[in-house]
């Protein structure tokens, strides 16, 4: 009887602890490498973290605005995806100040509490060796590691999966009240996360129901603990920001994006898109979770994390616009049928650890993501104390810019065919994107837009001109000529005419130049966290 209680006590806490911690420090370890935007968030495509600028100048705002409720970015409300993550990021800066660390938090705890959840699920079934093997695969996968140390939506809500779906695992008959309030209260924060992709556990959840015939004893108290937490700050947006908070976060990115893909084009890949990059970057998970599809049995554990990864894989293939960090989802239920599947965790492991070995050796041959040139540039500029706006044409920091503390920033962009424009439409009248015309007289048409600002419920006119259309190159010279007190940051080679009376050029670099206002002043500007 002692024996049995050591054991459970080791595999249902001790263990569980020790594996939280470990990858919290692994995880964290040297995490203010890279620089906000820096890491490529699919290193095939070599496509930056660019989401991390906006939730990151959300988040900071939060701690100087304390406007919990509506986040922002550059002055309009910013409803792409809920607020669960800038709220954390912020309450965590607001505790131990500004800095990588700090804003990066919530993704290292959620991440490292997947892990746990995955050692927990496997262990109850296989024991403690089976459960670490299973963890470790999660660990070590190259997806996991690295939406675990960046500011991103996808590894906090599919942690947050884990640990619904860890919650039905412990309880294979969801007959115990705890069960149902845990698991609705995980969804809901995965719903807050990463709006109705965090319900992919409520789906798992029903198919696995439908297929052993049976019911959740708690259901209604499961349904209500997900409506308590995700319900309360969507009903607000729906009173407080209607139109706004339709026209971005339902028509745009569920109905529009999930639909036709990204309007920019982007990510249009074939369905191969998430299997050609598990194969690449993630092997070794790919071939476990493959090994646990053969060797399926038909155990109530088996049939959820094979509930969870058919929902799961059948969900990201149907939203059309293809990206890798979707996967975040997906792999810790790859990782659990694949551990389910060890019989012999003292030979396996070997095996492991040769594949994973082999995964690190090949892919530290890899070069890493190289410093953002952008980025560098506008950090010179910030140094530069000025006091000044500053528009950056054909900007190439991925929005680093946008996570200074710089009087006020402005993007233009060559966009002859208003592809942005359509793309965002709910913007044009808005006066978010303004074309090159609307943007020089701007006090003309400012009344309009401030008029349908405040119709849109948002107080203010932060936002307006925000982006600017450019048809060509030589626009440039339009605006500055226009904006004598304004600062430009813009590519060398683009013609620079009649603007040596108002603006002193800084040639950058071969490639960038800064244009430089005769009549702007200076100020003191807050000095940046290390590595920011």
């Amino acid at each position: 009887m002692r024996t049995k209680m050591r054991t459970s006590l080791w595999r249902n806490v001790v263990c569980p602890v020790v594996v939280l911690a470990a990858c919290f420090l692994f995880f964290s370890w040297n995490i203010s490498r890279n620089g906000i935007a820096q890491t490529y968030s699919d290193p095939i495509a070599h496509i930056r973290a660019q989401d991390e600028a906006f939730y990151t100048n959300a988040a900071i705002r939060i701690t100087h605005d304390g406007d919990w409720l509506t986040p922002e970015f550059l002055g309009r409300p910013l409803f792409s995806k809920p607020p669960l993550l800038m709220w954390l990021s912020a309450v965590s800066m607001k505790v131990l100040g500004i800095g990588l660390f700090a804003l990066r938090l919530p993704a290292l705890l959620i991440g490292a509490a997947g892990v746990a959840a995955v050692f927990v699920w496997v262990a109850r079934v296989g024991g403690i060796g089976t459960g670490l093997i299973a963890a470790a695969l999660l660990a070590l996968s190259s997806i996991w590691e690295t939406f675990s140390r960046l500011a991103y939506t996808d590894v906090l809500a599919g942690g947050f999966a884990a640990l619904a779906l860890t919650s039905v695992a412990v309880d294979l008959n969801v007959e115990k009240r705890r069960t149902a309030i845990l698991f609705g209260v995980f969804t809901g924060c995965a719903i807050l996360a990463k709006s109705i992709a965090g319900l992919l556990p409520l789906l798992a959840l029903a198919l696995y129901c439908a297929i052993r015939k049976q019911r959740p004893r708690y259901s209604y108290t499961l349904l209500a603990a997900i409506v308590f937490v995700a319900a309360p700050w969507h009903i607000y947006q729906l009173i407080a920001h209607r139109q706004y908070f339709w026209a971005e976060y339902v028509q745009f990115q569920l109905l529009g994006v999930g639909t036709k893909g990204m309007p920019t084009g982007e990510f249009r890949q074939s369905p191969l898109f998430y299997l050609q990059r598990l194969a690449r970057l993630d092997a070794v998970v790919l071939l476990f979770g493959i090994a646990g599809v053969f060797r399926f049995r038909k155990e109530p554990s088996q049939i959820l994390a094979l509930c969870w990864i058919g929902i799961t894989g059948l969900a990201i293939l149907s939203f059309q616009a293809r990206n890798l960090p979707y996967l975040a989802f997906l792999l810790p239920g790859l990782c659990v049928l694949g551990g389910l599947a060890v019989t012999k965790p003292f030979y396996t492991a070997p095996v492991l650890a040769i594949a994973i070995a082999a995964k690190i050796f090949f892919t530290s041959l890899q070069p890493s993501a190289p410093p953002i040139e952008g980025a560098k540039a506008v950090r010179a500029y910030y140094d530069l104390h000025r006091d000044a706006e500053l528009i950056l044409a054909q900007p190439d920091d991925e929005f680093y810019s946008a996570t200074i503390p710089l009087p006020h920033v402005r993007y233009a962009i060559v966009d002859p065919g208003r592809l942005t424009a359509r793309a965002f439409p709910y913007y044009v009248p808005l006066g978010i994107v303004l074309t090159k015309e609307q943007f020089l007289h701007l006090p003309a048409f400012l009344p309009v837009y401030e008029q349908n600002l405040r119709k849109w419920s948002v107080p203010t006119t932060k936002a307006v001109g925000s982006t600017i259309l450019l048809s060509n190159a030589d626009d440039l010279s339009h605006l500055a000529a226009s904006r004598p007190s304004t600062d430009f940051y813009a590519p060398a080679d683009w013609p620079l005419d009649r603007i040596e009376q108002t603006h002193e050029i800084w040639r950058y670099s071969d490639r960038r130049v800064f244009l430089l206002s005769r009549q702007a002043h200076y100020r003191i500007a807050p000095a940046l966290p290390p590595g920011w």
